[in-house]
């Protein structure tokens, strides 16, 4: 199966754009400079804006529209003797993908009905009115935006990023000083950004969150037509048709496909507390640290749904319990934040703890229970020292299994989890002082770099090492737009078509109900006073989900077009999701092999909040790639309750010991 991922095939028409425009080198000699924009150069005559680092940006222009002596005699707000402009060739800028970005830059000329497209700071970012996260009064409050650019090896990049008016200063913990440094933001009435250096900055925005919250852009939403323009994917998609139409006679580009070598056959079933109960053999205690009269309400609903659905007895109690499992129920960091309030939040190793908090208890009471139960037995085999939730011995192998993390980018501490054949493990942790007169003293430089993300030994000594890269198997995202612009221009389709397309479908129809429809809306159209009918009309007259599924598949068939945004029967799950699901993997030579873990097949969602990161395994030494021995590993639902876990399921025992230790 072919994935399609983020990094780009790029081909540039260099003639044409030498002979259609000029490109400027800005250098700032003694001083970093400070980011600027093109209306701060007082000309409508740049295109586009691209920093190279903080001493030199890139200006592209149309063809002899400005000189070097123009730029250098604009008040630019920097010293003559420090700013200076030199004329540089478009092929200079083809490395590092300057081009590229400066191209995508200029996209801020041509806003389109959904996106405004600004090139402020030297950035591209992308805004879009569904992007508002807050208003107070009718005025927006706080936004977010998708930061569009290409890595200097070729991968596009599409990062969300929030924006906070500078009244929620205070919620940001922003002093006055922190503030006047900061790069300020105008949103203009039509949506635009703008740069804003001077006078009142009451109503500006900076670019930072509130208590570390997350921009809520979704990586692909396909509910809709507008929901999924204003999903990152859906951003992209638009990106690419509205670059193509203004700038292909300069610039081709495609994403590159890689072809997967394998794509693992993921089970269907999943995780039941109720297998694993007699793991539970100790008391369960709940603590309430919210103690109002609600939460009480709430404790006892646990404590029944706890007996009912599993027959797991509890108690309620004040105070920690080491004889037993302890949930503690709380309200979420950002609670006691908001509230400057110490956070209840217990962190002590000599218990069995697990934090429930009220937000999440709100959201789904059954799936919350079954994960809290889920992570105590994680916790159990920890102190235990002994797998329960996999079975270890399936695999058959005759040596111990090493699994290795750093615990965090700055971290001196290492951990170390050996799993012997019978599924009995020990885990270790060092420091690094401690760990350069151990065993593992060699595989901390392994370790030390922020793309790593574990490192394994198997049975037979050799290692391989777990590198997370910039790179996204994505859904089919043009595919899914052509389709939606597809329906929205509402063809006119004839009736007779119509009419010997029902007919086929009768043909086959296995229920009453179904042979009924078709017969009502037959009438329908043979009573109309036309010989067409537009599409719109004849979507609104079916109702029967098999009726319409089948009726789009003979559109598909006999017009290659989509009749509405169906998405989910096998054919289109396998064309428009592609490496979304499942476990793929792939070598790339006798040393490198990727993969990447996405949603379970049986039933994908419309709607996917992070992209599916592709992962490379690289093998260190004498060793070859064993990585797809693992893949079992991840074919587990205990990780993240109900889908598969993205890093083979023992670094997720080595991280919960690094919380419970730290």
């Amino acid at each position: 199966m072919k994935i399609l991922t983020n990094k780009l095939k790029i081909h540039y028409d260099l003639k044409k754009i030498d002979r259609d425009f000029d490109f400027f080198q800005i250098i700032c000699d003694s001083n970093s400079l400070d980011v600027v924009d093109r209306s701060e150069f007082g000309t409508d005559k740049i295109e586009s804006i691209v920093f190279e680092d903080e001493t030199t940006f890139y200006i592209m222009c149309q063809k002899n529209s400005l000189s070097k002596y123009d730029l250098n005699n604009i008040e630019s707000g920097y010293d003559a003797q420090d700013f200076r402009a030199v004329c540089v060739s478009c092929d200079v800028l083809v490395e590092k993908h300057r081009l590229f970005q400066l191209f995508l830059n200029a996209l801020s000329n041509y806003h389109t009905k959904s996106l405004k497209y600004n090139n402020v700071t030297g950035k591209l970012y992308i805004t879009n009115h569904k992007l508002v996260v807050k208003k107070y009064q009718k005025e927006v409050n706080q936004f977010d935006a998708v930061e569009v650019s290409v890595t200097e090896n070729g991968v596009l990049s599409f990062v969300a990023r929030r924006f906070n008016s500078v009244k929620n200063k205070h919620l940001m913990k922003l002093s006055e000083k922190d503030l006047m440094i900061m790069t300020k933001f105008e949103l203009l009435s039509n949506g635009t950004l703008k740069r804003k250096r001077k006078g009142d900055f009451s109503d500006c925005f900076v670019k930072k969150s509130i208590n570390r919250e997350k921009p809520s852009i979704p990586f692909i939403d396909i509910s809709s037509f507008e929901n999924f323009n204003a999903s990152k994917l859906g951003i992209i998609a638009e990106v690419f048709e509205n670059l193509t139409f203004n700038f292909q006679d300069y610039v081709q580009f495609d994403l590159i496909e890689v072809e997967s070598d394998y794509q693992y056959p993921v089970q269907t079933h999943c995780f039941q507390v109720e297998n694993h109960l007699e793991n539970l053999s100790v008391p369960i205690y709940l603590i309430n640290l919210v103690n109002d009269e609600q939460s009480e309400l709430r404790i006892e609903s646990i404590e029944n749904e706890l007996l009912s659905k599993y027959g797991i007895k509890c108690k309620k109690v004040k105070h920690l319990n080491k004889k037993g499992m302890n949930i503690v129920y709380i309200h979420q960091k950002k609670y006691y934040a908001a509230r400057f309030q110490d956070d209840s939040y217990v962190h002590n190793p000599s218990y069995l703890i697990q934090h429930l908090t009220v937000e999440d208890f709100d959201e789904s009471k059954e799936v919350i229970l079954k994960n809290i139960v889920k992570e105590l037995l994680i916790k159990k085999d920890i102190e235990n020292q002994r797998l329960s939730l996999f079975n270890w011995q399936q695999l058959a192998y005759a040596n111990p299994w090493i699994f290795f993390i750093k615990e965090s980018k700055n971290s001196e501490k290492y951990f170390v989890m050996k799993i012997w054949p019978n599924g009995s493990f020990e885990i270790s942790e060092f420091t690094y002082d401690l760990l350069v007169y151990q065993e593992y003293h060699q595989y901390a430089e392994i370790l030390s770099p922020n793309d790593v993300e574990g490192l394994i030994i198997n049975q037979y000594d050799q290692i391989n090492v777990i590198k997370k890269t910039d790179q996204y198997s994505l859904q089919a995202f043009p595919k899914i737009r052509k389709i939606y612009k597809e329906i929205e221009s509402n063809p006119k389709y004839p009736i007779n078509d119509l009419l010997e397309i029902l007919t086929k479908v009768k043909k086959t129809a296995k229920t009453e109900a179904l042979i009924t429809e078709i017969l009502s809306v037959e009438d329908y159209l043979r009573n109309l006073n036309t010989t067409e009918i537009s599409q719109q009309y004849f979507v609104q007259k079916l109702h029967h989900k098999t009726l319409k599924q089948k009726v789009n598949d003979y559109f598909v068939m006999n017009y290659q077009k989509h009749l509405f945004p169906y998405f989910r029967n096998q054919q289109n799950k396998s064309e428009i999701y592609r490496g979304s699901l499942d476990i793929h993997y792939w070598q790339i030579d006798e040393k490198r092999a990727q993969y990447c873990v996405g949603e379970k097949s049986k039933n994908p969602k419309q709607k996917m909040d992070k992209g599916v990161i592709i992962r490379e395994v690289q093998a260190i030494g004498d060793a070859p790639v064993f990585f797809d021995e693992l893949l079992p590993l991840m074919d587990v639902d205990f990780v993240r309750l109900g889908s598969l876990t993205v890093l083979p399921f023992p670094f997720k025992y080595l991280r919960e010991y690094a919380k419970k230790y730290k």
